[in-house]
């Protein structure tokens, strides 16, 4: 359901008047961001592409300092392509859905071999590359190359459900917005310069339309936000409360017969966390321990244990420490590719969060 101040939006007056603000706003408040390039300079594709990547599902505060390290280790696309597949995973360990980072390692190949090391600019080329979909694309083909293309994240999803005062639950509201959207940014004429109005409509809302937090009397918008003046604009965008499965797994941590060194494996190319170094478990996709685990009720403490969020469930990880031969007794020991690392090296491990968590509580 709309208000009839969303169907009035149609003007395209009034879209002008939207968008001017919206880019004056920016001229003044954009944000410095490391991916970022200075007003009045082109946009580094690379950088654009990497970001985005990055960004997904993360936080700036989060990417920032990956993404120096990766422009400092791989300062192109080609390096980037030449780099062991190991190495892109260590680089990324700790920044979570690393899918994207085998993605972007394929991703930097393919550029390199089909477009002689350049970022394509045709919509179509982007979608062909391992990783970047419709949202990808159109960030790239706007920001990097100044393209209007309906480029839509989270912040300008609620920047526009709080202007047109879009009552219908996420995600089903997404079509509905889409349309919204679309005659403001991707009209030529309307949005005549498309890399930073949408930079513009993504800081808005990282900034003074926040999930959590309006600040009203900052925004170029106030005045005719239909969700301020109805006075719910926190409400929106409405989503439905979701069960999130929970699971639960052993992680063991292996002693050598000294005492001094520790297991730690390489999990497989493929899974939940694949190509990551990390400590032995259990299948992190099983169900509860109480299910399936009375093989192990000798080295189980209920108390001595890490939550995890991933994507689709929340993870209850119980942390074992056990002997070399009483691992050797699992089903497990035969199927990982491991090797022993002296206890004070683990600190300088690239791990994922979930094994740094084990560790800070060893």
């Amino acid at each position: 359901m709309k208000t009839s101040h969303a169907n009035s939006i149609s003007d395209s007056q009034e879209i002008v008047q939207f968008n001017d603000s919206i880019l004056e706003w920016y001229d003044k408040n954009a944000r410095i961001l490391p991916w970022r390039a200075r007003q009045g300079v082109a946009a580094k594709p690379y950088h654009v592409w990497l970001s985005e990547i990055m960004l997904q599902q993360t936080t700036v505060t989060a990417v920032k300092p990956y993404f120096e390290k990766f422009i400092r280790r791989w300062p192109e696309i080609a390096d980037l392509a030449k780099a062991e597949s190991v190495d892109v995973m260590d680089m990324w360990a700790g920044l979570g859905y690393y899918s994207r980072a085998r993605n972007l390692h394929k991703c930097a190949q393919q550029i390199v071999e089909k477009y002689d090391g350049d970022v394509p600019r045709e919509e179509k080329a982007l979608l062909g590359l391992a990783g970047v979909g419709p949202y990808t694309a159109g960030a790239i083909g706007s920001i990097a190359f100044n393209q209007p293309r309906l480029t839509i994240d989270g912040n300008i999803e609620r920047v526009f459900a709080r202007y047109h005062n879009v009552q219908t639950y996420m995600p089903e509201a997404k079509k509905e917005l889409s349309a919204l959207i679309k005659p403001y940014m991707c009209d030529e004429q309307m949005n005549p310069q498309p890399s930073d109005y949408v930079q513009a409509l993504m800081d808005l809302g990282a900034t003074v339309c926040q999930p959590k937090k309006v600040q009203c009397g900052l925004c170029p918008l106030s005045t005719k936000c239909a969700a301020r003046i109805a006075g719910h604009a926190l409400e929106l965008p409405r989503k439905k409360p979701k069960s999130v499965p929970q699971r639960e797994a052993i992680c063991f941590i292996v002693s050598d017969d000294n005492n001094a060194r520790i297991l730690i494996e390489r999990r497989p190319d493929k899974g939940l966390l694949a190509q990551m170094s990390g400590f032995p478990t259990t299948s992190l996709y099983a169900g509860e321990v109480h299910d399936w685990a009375d093989a192990y009720t000798d080295i189980l403490d209920s108390h001595r244990f890490v939550d995890h969020v991933f994507t689709h469930f929340k993870l209850k990880l119980y942390v074992a420490k056990v002997s070399a031969e009483y691992f050797n007794g699992t089903s497990l020991s035969a199927s990982i590719d491991s090797n022993w690392v002296d206890y004070d090296q683990l600190d300088s491990l690239k791990l994922p969060t979930l094994f740094s968590k084990v560790r800070s509580i060893l």
